[in-house]
């Protein structure tokens, strides 16, 4: 019963991202050529939908943008009357190895860095995690500070007396990340 609540719950969720997925190939495209120009990463799934109808960019484009102004939390654009908006707010940017304001991506990809299977280092805050859940755990590091949380982690189910009902260890089980959703 437990088991069949945390599949349709899943379910639901993924359900919901799925649409986050459907974007133009287009504008997919022509935001990357742009990039290359720029020594810029290419836009993300994840990123695109900021530029599309509703995202935070929404009138404006990737070739709008004036580059040289970014700075981690701005970012400004050229209208097509001349005028220029410049979008003050939360991070927007990172700085990565060659100190270039990149656009930040929350998108989790493959990698062998640091012994880990899986990272985000395309943040202001780098994450690793690890393919089996267990005694490695997740590392969080940024400039100043390495934080390493989920060692050995368990879950545990109580009744309304504080009684265990069911204990799940990842000492005992070995989940293992196969995709990115």
């Amino acid at each position: 019963m437990f088991k069949k609540i945390i599949i349709k719950r899943f379910f639901v969720v993924f359900l919901l991202i799925l649409p986050i997925f459907a974007i133009s190939q287009d504008k997919l495209e022509n935001y990357e050529k742009s990039n290359a120009q720029n020594n810029l990463k290419p836009i993300s799934a994840l990123n695109q939908i900021k530029w599309e109808k509703g995202g935070i960019y929404e009138g404006f484009s990737p070739k709008d943008e004036i580059l040289e102004k970014r700075s981690q939390n701005t970012k400004h654009f050229r209208k097509d009357n001349g005028d220029f908006v410049a979008q003050i707010g939360g991070n927007y940017h990172y700085q990565d190895g060659n100190a270039t304001w990149q656009d930040i991506d929350f998108t989790i990809t493959k990698t062998n860095i640091q012994g880990f299977a899986y990272s985000n280092t395309t943040n202001t805050i780098k994450t690793y995690f690890p393919e089996t859940a267990g005694n490695k755990g997740i590392a969080i590091s940024d400039k100043s500070m390495d934080i390493k949380i989920w060692k050995n982690p368990e879950l545990l189910i109580y009744d309304a007396n504080k009684n265990i009902l069911h204990k799940e260890s990842s000492l005992n089980n070995s989940a293992k990340v196969k995709d990115n959703i």
